[in-house]
């Protein structure tokens, strides 16, 4: 199965002085794509990680079990 390609557009507002400074320092002088995949590739695994970890907790609260001693008869 061939799935080919797809293209998303980001867009940058040049008169905002903070984008204007990404475009023209990234965009500009980078492979834009590349970057942008690996700050995705890096977001969905702390995603992931996240999760795992809300999983986990989830599972040990739900699995805890308190230990208590027998009771000695009262002599």
């Amino acid at each position: 199965m061939t799935y080919g390609e797809v293209r998303k557009t980001i867009i940058f507002k040049l008169d905002d002085p903070e984008q204007r400074a990404m475009y023209e320092q990234i965009v500009t002088k980078t492979n834009f794509s590349k970057l942008v995949k690996r700050f995705l590739a890096a977001e969905l695994q702390r995603m992931r990680a996240a999760q795992q970890q809300s999983l986990q907790q989830t599972f040990n609260q739900s699995n805890a079990i308190t230990y208590q001693s027998p009771q000695q008869p009262n002599k």
